[in-house]
């Protein structure tokens, strides 16, 4: 069964005026008079005869001229024939439906000229609407905010679409499909089309190789291609290689660049604090990438922030620098604690001091070092110290543990090296209740069958950080060593062999580190290979709390949490955007010491001042572009169109209401024009007839005299 539906079904009504010209024939009649006059019956005869064929005439004309207006009727209500599922999936009876669905994402903002796609996307739809007859039931809106309703005030919607602005972040289209199929099954309509206005770029339909959007087999999806083209670059990644961000550490930074559209020649800049460090120059080709690598070393603690950008901006301005934050720590405060800390040279502790600051005094070293007897301890005020390290200390004392003991459970960080000075004193009962292992005799290698070290728990923080120093352990060997019995805190991180465990960590909050070789090459060669360096740096750090440096940035239109310490004084929050003259005062949050920050659209670093009546500092945070976003090169149509289930999917380069554009205004199913040509061929008979039946007939020539 093929339903017919039509378009404006009203204009039926106007159907009903083909009653016009039987009504205008009744009253146009014109009555005979009747004569009576003798001899003329067969006049009378004749005239019957002839009256027949002209009623026949007449009548001819007449529903000729009814058909006419009937079709007009039809033309103009435009009937649609529904075939198969399309006729169920749509109302009997009816309006036109569409859907206009414009991408605002970051690629559409690209000029590669005087307008960008976005500007095309929006005109094209305005003209679009400028199209539609009245009566049209559309909706308009973007893919980033994915929602709306059917309205037939179109000049509403033209508003509404011209008052659009493109956005930065990264919006796909799957979610505003779906969207468009929801608005569309809620409506009954004779026909349902979505206008998709997109630059078909990777950041448009994000996911398209997982997505699938069912639309209805009633509805067609006309993808309408805004791309414009031209040249990208853009700063797409940003990673953090360098030492932890302590003072005096290095900034290891490596910058992506990529190039999309073409290739291209940039100057790229390296900023930290404001201040320029580095420019280098790049050539790329089309679609390739380069990493350039920055330093700078962290001269100060606190909060720092950088930049890597583009001298030359190009078409999209957003992704041609990326920011990022840092928050560095102070320098790593080490206790050494020796027998004989006077020793230079010969000292115990000479490579691991070696290690950890090979600058020595004075120098820009990570960490900061003094170095004490074991009798300092029960006078010595631990609490400036991040880390306390026996090395070759025998003559501990039980005074000495239970401070050791009372700085850790304070939040400080112990590791042990254990040589032939360590014996009784590690056996007591305060080295008991603090190290994670029972300290045993010492155990020496069969000759030629040294001990090596190996690894027995990867998955641990410091094991990861050592593994991703690189730092092999192949060549070490040790002559000897401790026994060490974990206890029931302890856990075994590296070894010496079966029954010979190497490193053991427990403790309070996972504190103390054991280790079961000495710190110098007396016992093993460990000192004098390259892995001993990281091994150092990434246990004080570990037992410091100092976690790995990271930079740190948020996608645009991300809620950034600002946190601070809450006092009894109230702390007044204010936020300066990229760009901004003026800073914004942020009302108080609900939450004491936190306060969240939504207005991050645009990409840069955001200031951030904290005032208090008892002090004032300053903070911020990053915000940049998301990463696809900047490669403009197009996705294959077919991958799209095979995820998008619908009656049909479509890509042109205008969108048009004319025949053919939308389902049912040209198609197979459209019956309007096939009703014109009848209405044309019967208009062309009524002219025929009327000119052939009102022919006035030849004067009748005189018979000669």
């Amino acid at each position: 069964m093929w339903p017919v539906t039509f378009t404006h079904a009203w204009a039926l009504w106007l159907g009903t005026a083909a009653v016009l010209p039987l009504i205008i024939h009744f009253f146009s009649r014109q009555r005979p008079r009747v004569v009576r006059f003798p001899g003329v019956q067969f006049i009378q005869k004749s005239r019957r005869r002839s009256f027949r064929r002209t009623r026949f005439k007449h009548l001819l004309l007449l529903l000729l001229r009814m058909s006419l207006i009937v079709l007009f009727a039809f033309l103009i209500a435009r009937p649609v024939l529904r075939r198969g599922d399309a006729a169920a999936e749509a109302g009997a009876e009816g309006t036109p439906a569409a859907v206009l669905i414009l991408d605002d994402s970051l690629s559409m903002t690209f000029r590669a000229g005087g307008l960008t796609p976005f500007d095309t996307a929006r005109n094209r739809a305005l003209e679009l609407l400028a199209q539609m007859p009245a009566g049209v039931a559309a909706g308009a809106m973007s893919t980033s905010h994915p929602r709306g309703k059917l309205m037939q005030d179109l000049d509403a919607l033209a508003g509404r679409i011209t008052g659009m602005r493109p956005t930065t972040g990264s919006n796909s289209c799957w979610m505003a499909l779906e969207a468009a199929a929801d608005m569309l099954a809620q409506k009954g309509a004779s026909r349902r089309d979505v206008f998709l206005f997109t630059d078909m770029t990777r950041s448009a339909w994000l996911g398209s190789e997982y997505r699938h959007v069912e639309m209805g087999p009633g509805v067609r999806v006309h993808v309408v291609d805004c791309s414009t083209g031209g040249v990208n670059g853009a700063v797409c990644q940003l990673l953090y290689e360098g030492e932890p961000a302590v003072v005096g550490a290095a900034l290891g930074l490596k910058a992506q660049v990529v190039a999309s559209g073409g290739p291209m020649t940039r100057t790229v800049q390296f900023e930290f604090d404001g201040r320029v460090m580095d420019r280098r120059g790049v050539d790329l080709e089309a679609g390739s990438r380069e990493t350039l690598s920055f330093s700078a070393v962290l001269s100060g603690s606190g909060h720092h922030w950088g930049r890597v950008s583009f001298l030359n901006p190009d078409g999209l301005a957003h992704d041609d620098s990326r920011t990022f934050t840092l928050d560095v720590s102070p320098e790593v405060s080490v206790l050494c604690v020796e027998d004989q800390p006077e020793l230079g040279l010969e000292s115990v502790s000479y490579f691991l001091r070696l290690a950890l600051n090979p600058w020595g005094e004075g120098g820009r070293g990570v960490f900061r070092i003094e170095r004490a007897g074991p009798a300092k301890l029960d006078e010595l005020s631990l609490g400036p110290f991040d880390v306390v390290v026996l090395a070759g200390a025998g003559r501990m004392s039980e005074t000495g543990w239970r401070r050791l003991a009372a700085y850790v459970s304070g939040g400080g960080g112990l590791l042990v090296f254990l040589g032939p000075e360590t014996g009784d004193a590690y056996r007591g009962d305060g080295a008991l209740g603090l190290l994670p292992a029972q300290v045993g005799p010492v155990v020496v290698a069969a000759a030629g069958s040294p001990f090596g070290l190996r690894i027995i728990k990867a998955d641990h923080p410091f094991v990861a950080g050592l593994t991703a120093s690189e730092a092999g352990l192949a060549g070490i060997r040790y002559r000897q060593c401790r026994q060490l019995r974990p206890g029931e805190d302890g856990v075994e991180l590296m070894s010496f062999g079966p029954d010979y465990p190497a490193l053991v960590v427990g403790g309070a909050g996972d504190r103390v580190a054991v280790f079961a070789g000495t710190a110098d090459e007396r016992w093993g060669n460990f000192p004098s290979t390259p892995a001993f360096v990281p091994f150092c740096h990434e246990m004080v750090m570990y037992l410091a709390g100092r976690t790995a440096a990271g930079i740190r940035s948020f996608p645009v239109a991300a809620q950034v949490p600002i946190m601070f310490e809450t006092s009894r004084w109230p702390t007044v929050v204010y936020v300066t955007s990229p760009g901004a003259k003026q800073r914004e005062r942020l009302l108080p949050g609900t939450t004491p010491g936190r306060q969240t920050y939504w207005k991050t659209d645009s990409p840069g670093y955001y200031r951030v001042d904290f005032e208090r009546r008892d002090a004032q500092w300053q903070g911020g945070f990053a915000v940049n572009t998301v990463a696809i976003e900047s490669f403009l090169e197009p996705v294959a149509f077919e991958q799209v169109r095979d995820r998008i289930g619908a009656g049909q999917v479509t890509l042109v380069n205008e969108a048009s209401f004319a025949e053919g554009e939308m389902g049912g205004g040209g198609g197979p199913g459209e019956l309007t024009p096939y009703l014109a040509l009848v209405a044309l061929g019967l208009l062309l008979a009524e002219c025929f007839l009327a000119n052939r039946f009102y022919k006035p007939a030849a004067a009748p020539s005189q018979a000669p005299e």
